[in-house]
């Protein structure tokens, strides 16, 4: 990771690219990501750090040769997959201000991560991108993901009356203080990691601004639903009888 100086004052802000088996993406998408942010956040200190986790294609030789060849970048293996432990593992070693993270894919179109930097800059502690709001707009969505999209939403209103309306959109920023308060209670290093975080930061009374983004589904995506809904379901019922947000202290 290239290690630029920077004033007291000047905010700085991580990026991270969680990838698994994605060696075809990442080849593709990385040198898109990185021109953006290039052309985007040319005056501010920004950092990206590419997660890969345990592929058994060659997305780790990618990674590797990419953090050689572009500045600001670099990368870190885990030997275990789960978005949750490589976003848990870059953003708490970071000592950057703002961590955030999106997927490879590019399923969230680019120009509308510069509006959770926005937000944050506006005294939001967590921007979460949301393909459920009113504004977003969704293509080539399969009925069944827009099904079990609106069952778990119903499921954590039930539970967490939350004001957020996609828990587990890939397209997210948070002060890097708060995910450190919030960090230690998440038990999740898998696909409901991102869940965990944000009911824990609405109980908490973390303040979380949602915006709405447009969304390309990728149809080659390896979540299998009935699997992590079930994950979902168990990590929400564990979250209600156990309220791990009591502990924290603002």
């Amino acid at each position: 990771m290239e290690n630029t100086r920077r004033q007291d004052k000047e905010k700085t802000f991580l990026v991270v690219l969680p990838v698994y088996n994605e060696e075809t993406d990442l080849s593709k998408n990385f040198p898109v990501v990185h021109r953006f942010l290039d052309e985007h956040f040319d005056q501010l200190h920004w950092e990206v750090i590419i997660a890969e986790q345990a592929s058994t294609d060659h997305t780790l030789e990618i990674a590797q040769k990419l953090s050689q060849n572009y500045p600001r970048t670099s990368c870190i293996h885990l030997d275990e997959k789960g978005r949750g432990g490589a976003l848990r593992e870059a953003w708490t070693g970071s000592d950057a201000d703002v961590v955030s993270y999106m997927d490879i894919d590019l399923s969230s179109r680019l120009e509308f991560f510069p509006k959770l930097m926005y937000v944050l800059q506006g005294g939001a502690d967590i921007a979460v991108g949301s393909r459920l709001s009113k504004g977003s707009k969704v293509h080539d969505r399969t009925l069944v993901r827009k099904f079990s999209s609106w069952a778990f939403k119903f499921f954590l209103k039930t539970l967490f009356r939350i004001r957020f309306d996609d828990a587990q959109c890939g397209f997210k920023a948070i002060r890097r203080d708060v995910f450190l308060k919030i960090a230690p209670l998440i038990k999740s290093n898998g696909w409901v990691f991102d869940t965990e975080l944000l009911v824990i930061a609405q109980k908490a009374r973390f303040s979380i601004a949602v915006v709405p983004i447009e969304w390309f589904d990728d149809q080659k995506s390896s979540v299998r639903i009935i699997r992590y809904a079930l994950e979902g379901f168990t990590a929400g019922l564990r979250l209600f009888i156990t309220r791990p947000w009591k502990s924290i202290t603002k």
